[in-house]
């Protein structure tokens, strides 16, 4: 009898032995991630072991990087640095923890975020553009690294602006990639006008057209009609519908979406105008 009930009592053991393991490993759980919040390296380190032992698809995986890129606000810049380690085995919740990171406070976490988003698993490049304007350089420089090999994600137009950026470095990595996507010495000139700070300066472009009949009219007035400044894009209009110009555009549509939508009240008033002056 005492034989049958010591035999009962081990897979009774073994069942309860089961639920405490159960109960105790979301508890561990979420003990490291308080840990890891606080750049406790130790607590990373012990995250990072458990992870190598299971699949990317592993259901407890996902649950706790779930929970780590949803806690990543909170945590301190240490703890985000060392979180964004898990990011680097693609999955869905790897994703949302580089898309997190990318909006960090700190510009390390910035930085390593971005060279994560650029993956082809995670396919984060139009998240990284507006880190090409961020305020710390080291961040610009990790952003433009990231995405500078993608030409559909990261267009020649999103580029040239860094040919003024005040980082020295920038502007020469800037410029490499363009000559490389094969613009020549004309096309550099054209765009570091055309996104120069000063208004007065990117007039200029309107000037240089006619002159030279290897630069696309099109591309550049098109910019100019988008351009921030009302004197701008009035003068880039008057510009492409002039029926006296050389340079063979046909604006019509353009202008006439400029007379409806155009922010500039004045600017409404010009391109409506030379809507209506146009020979019959």
């Amino acid at each position: 009898m005492r034989r049958k009930l010591t035999m009962l009592g081990i897979p009774l053991m073994i069942v309860l032995a089961v639920a405490a393991y159960i109960a105790y490993a979301p508890l561990r759980e979420r003990r490291l991630v308080a840990l890891l919040a606080a750049g406790d390296e130790e607590a990373a380190q012990s995250i990072q072991q458990m992870f190598e032992n299971r699949l990317p698809e592993d259901a407890r995986r996902a649950r706790l990087l779930k929970r780590i890129a949803d806690d990543f606000a909170t945590f301190q810049p240490a703890g985000q640095l060392a979180s964004l380690r898990f990011a680097e085995q693609p999955s869905p919740e790897a994703t949302c923890l580089v898309r997190a990171a990318l909006s960090a406070a700190d510009p390390a976490v910035r930085s390593r975020a971005a060279t994560l988003a650029a993956l082809p698993a995670a396919n984060l490049f139009a998240e990284v553009l507006p880190l090409l304007a961020d305020p710390i350089a080291d961040v610009r420089r990790a952003a433009l690294k990231a995405i500078a090999g993608n030409r559909g994600a990261a267009p020649d137009e999103v580029l040239m602006p860094l040919l003024h950026d005040a980082d020295g470095e920038l502007r020469a990595r800037a410029e490499a990639i363009l000559r490389g996507r094969g613009l020549n010495d004309k096309d550099i000139h054209l765009s570091r006008l055309v996104n120069d700070p000063s208004p007065l300066k990117r007039l200029e472009v309107i000037r240089l057209l006619p002159a030279d009949a290897e630069m696309d009219p099109d591309v550049w007035l098109q910019k100019l009609c988008s351009d921030p400044s009302p004197a701008v894009r009035a003068n880039a209009a008057c510009a492409a519908m002039d029926p006296t110009s050389p340079l063979g555009v046909n604006f019509t549509e353009r202008v006439r979406e400029m007379a409806r939508r155009d922010p500039d009240g004045t600017v409404r008033q010009i391109a409506d105008y030379l809507l209506k002056s146009q020979p019959k």
